[in-house]
């Protein structure tokens, strides 16, 4: 079971679409982690040593950010160059301009202390990281967390669809999605949610707080998350694969709708005209249409004489 699962988050489960990090033709899969988490992988007995299809997609990301990041500096550090007015600035600022490039490629080697790594894996820091990100306090995590070997004991999961969690938090709120439980209210309105990070971030809603900046554009929002999908109208990163027809989306909700065109599902009833429709919209849409108007007429008026 837990060869299914992806290598570097430990939560997605292994599609068509992923790879073996361990293949000679993948190992500049291995440079480019090490690149931007410093983090050696390394092939461990009874250890995944797959990298999921969202995981690919977040490290092309954060590769194109780091090249525009260098690229970017390199601008301004030429542009310092043009106006130096005597040889002597301009020997000076070419230094100048070498050391930076040197402290512009380090600075994106991101500094870790880590730990052995035999037969351990990366634990999903998910749950902490949420309700970090959800108050605008999230920093990336500079230590890697040692999991116990008794790997079993780490992972959970759902009897129900098969989706696996490493955080019993995390694991905790996907189990609430199957029994409709949302424990946390908020005090201003009737909203309801899964977590204590959601809620929060619900609640600048109503103080117009927007501490998540786009880091392409002007626009912020109220939460982590509501920027990452928004980053990726930028970015035309669509994580989420169809494994039906290898369509790709930006949100695991679009996917879901979308694979109702594969399923069939008609989940929206309308029981006057004994008709189904696959999306709630249709079934709005339906419910103004003159057809269904004369049908609720019509056995209003049989019910009457009756």
């Amino acid at each position: 079971m837990l060869n299914n699962v992806c290598r570097v988050c430990g939560r997605q489960k292994i599609c068509e679409k992923g790879l073996n990090l361990f293949d000679l033709a993948n190992r500049k899969y291995l440079k480019h982690l090490h690149m931007i988490t410093g983090l050696r992988l390394l092939e461990l007995d009874d250890v995944p040593g797959f990298m999921c299809y969202c995981c690919q997609s977040e490290l092309r990301s954060a590769l194109a950010f780091r090249k525009l990041c260098i690229k970017t500096q390199r601008k301004w550090l030429a542009i310092d160059d043009d106006s130096a007015s005597d040889e002597e600035d301009t020997k000076a600022k070419s230094q100048l301009k070498s050391d930076k490039c040197v402290l512009v490629e380090e600075t994106f080697q991101v500094l870790i202390e880590e730990e052995s790594t035999d037969n351990s894996l990366i634990r999903d820091t998910e749950a902490e990281q949420e309700e970090a990100e959800m108050d605008g306090k999230w920093v990336p995590s500079r230590k890697v967390l040692k999991v116990s070997t008794k790997l079993k004991d780490k992972i959970y999961i759902c009897e129900l669809c098969g989706t696996h969690a490493t955080s019993k938090s995390v694991f905790q709120r996907h189990m609430r999605k199957h029994t409709g439980e949302r424990p946390f209210g908020c005090k201003d309105c009737k909203a309801r949610f899964l977590s204590s990070g959601e809620l929060r971030a619900h609640h600048r809603v109503h103080t117009g707080e927007q501490p998540f900046a786009c880091r392409f554009c002007e626009k912020r929002y109220v939460s982590y998350m509501g920027r990452l999908i928004h980053e990726r109208t930028h970015t035309n990163d669509r994580p989420y694969v169809c494994e039906e027809c290898g369509k790709k989306f930006t949100t695991a909700y679009v996917l879901k709708n979308h694979m109702i065109i594969h399923t069939g599902e008609r989940n929206f009833r309308c029981d006057p005209c004994d008709r189904s429709f696959q999306r709630k919209a249709h079934l709005i849409t339906h419910s103004r249409s003159m057809m269904h108007l004369q049908k609720v007429k019509s056995q209003k008026s049989s019910g009457k004489r009756s």
